[in-house]
C-alpha cells in the first residue's frame, strides 16, 4: 500500500482516471491479441505466441473440432478465391 495521502479530490479523479485509460489500453491490447490468435487461417499476419495459443485451444475435445472447421473453411475460401491456389501446393 502507498502511504502517500492525497488531500486535493481533484488529484485523485485525474490519477483513477488516467489508471481506467490505462486497464482500458492494456485490456483492449490483450483483447486485439486474443482475437487475432482465434482468427485461425483467416488472420494471415499470426505471430509465434498466436500460433501456439491457436494450438493449445485446439487439444480441448469440442473446441478442436471448432477450430478444425474453421481452418477448413477459411481454406476453402482462400481456393474459391484464388484459382491459382488450388494449383499450388505450398500456400
Amino acid at each position: 500500500m502507498s502511504d502517500i495521502i492525497v488531500s486535493n479530490p481533484a488529484e485523485n479523479r485525474i490519477g483513477a482516471i488516467e489508471t481506467g485509460k490505462l486497464i482500458w489500453a492494456n485490456a483492449a491490447a490483450v483483447g486485439g491479441w486474443i482475437g487475432t490468435a482465434l482468427k485461425g487461417e483467416f488472420g494471415k499476419q499470426q505471430t509465434t505466441g498466436q500460433i501456439f495459443f491457436d494450438a493449445a485451444i485446439s487439444m480441448f475435445p469440442v473446441l478442436g473440432e471448432g477450430t478444425a472447421a474453421r481452418d477448413t473453411i477459411a481454406l476453402v475460401m482462400h481456393m474459391a478465391d484464388d484459382p491459382k491456389a488450388v494449383e499450388d501446393k505450398w500456400t
